[in-house]
């Protein structure tokens, strides 16, 4: 007949079988009896930092590279299903797949360098150890490039809605360089209808005593309407201090056709031609189309509306009584506006003297 104390002992017992074990008259740790039981990848370092001081765009400059190492540290094999990096910027390689105990494995990750800042990569590896199913690792970048350099821009050079476009668009570039810095970035744009034009300049502190991280600030305007509704270009930023480096801002347009439209698009007027029609049309029925020359110009035009066609076409007469008078060429534009359809367009007009 077994007595209540020991019924109680054995309780007790169990109870604790998960934290520790009796094996002759000794107890031993769980993490002890866990580790002969199951397999448990345990690594030697699970934080690693890489320094980087050169710039990593630069022609034979070393990608980031280091090596975390795992030790199988139970008495059954483990297994690696898989490996994860929270970052498109590293891709991390495991060998072996199988790590059997007391054997090691070697997760070697590559990873974009950085050129200023800090960046923790966390990379994931799993297992079937129930142990250990998933062994958590970082890679932290560490960017100490030496000023001065072109660091990176920001900004959305996207232009829709309707021309013209009065609204400006900007775009930020940063460098890193010294507090007396005089040298400007170089900024190129491949499409001719826009203006680039600096806005502001800003510093900041850096890490560096004596260098300073600086923004400049730009803005992107229409000198004239784009032949094309939709356009693509890019504005081309270079590091003045490094020629091979560049940095393009991609522009991308989609303007809303013109609800008005001039036949022809353009008026010239000289000596040979002082009298010109123009055909304004709407796409849609409206009941007023006014038409005015725009600004003051110094020469002297008559613009009347000859008839209508219906409620879209008018016509409009344009003479001018001073072609010959004018020695060098003058433009202005005719202003025509549509409140139907709350819309304006330009028309351009050149009067100047015809020359043989």
């Amino acid at each position: 007949m077994v007595s209540n104390a020991l019924l109680s002992k054995r309780a007790v017992f169990a109870g604790m079988a998960i934290v520790s074990v009796l094996v002759g008259g000794v107890f031993i740790s769980a993490k002890k009896w866990r580790s002969n039981r199951f397999g448990e990848l345990v690594p030697r370092e699970k934080f690693l930092i890489w320094e980087n001081e050169a710039d990593p765009m630069a022609a034979g400059s070393l990608p980031a590279s280091v090596q975390f190492v795992l030790t199988n540290v139970g008495k059954v094999p483990v297994t690696i299903t898989g490996v994860e990096s929270s970052c498109g910027c590293a891709k991390p390689v495991v060998t072996p797949n199988l790590v059997e105990p007391g054997r090691t494995a070697t997760v070697d990750v590559v990873a974009t360098a950085i050129p200023v800042g800090e960046k923790n990569v966390p990379i994931t590896i799993q297992t079937d150890s129930s142990v250990t199913p998933h062994v958590e690792l970082v890679l932290r970048l560490i960017g100490n490039r030496k000023p001065p350099f072109l660091f990176k821009t920001m900004g959305d050079l996207t232009f829709r809605g309707k021309y013209p476009i009065k609204d400006t668009r900007t775009f930020t570039v940063i460098t890193i360089e010294n507090v007396n810095e005089k040298t400007e970035p170089e900024i190129q744009c491949d499409l001719p209808f826009l203006k680039i034009t600096q806005a502001s300049r800003t510093d900041k502190p850096y890490r560096v005593e004596d260098v300073v991280m600086r923004y400049r600030t730009y803005t992107v305007s229409f000198m004239e309407k784009p032949d094309a509704d939709s356009f693509f270009g890019r504005v081309a930023v270079s590091d003045p201090w490094d020629k091979r480096t560049h940095i393009d801002v991609n522009i991308i347009g989609q303007l809303q056709s013109s609800r008005i439209k001039s036949v022809p698009a353009t008026i010239q007027l000289d000596k040979s031609l002082s009298t010109s029609r123009v055909l304004i049309i709407t796409d849609e029925p409206t009941a007023q189309i006014d038409f005015k020359v725009e600004g003051e110009p110094d020469f002297l035009l008559d613009v009347r509306e000859e008839k209508r066609t219906g409620l879209n076409k008018v016509h409009v007469l344009i003479v001018s009584s001073s072609a010959t008078a004018i020695p060098e060429p003058r433009r202005s534009n005719l202003k025509v506006r549509s409140p139907g359809i709350d819309e304006e367009l330009l028309v351009p007009i050149t009067l100047g003297l015809n020359r043989p």
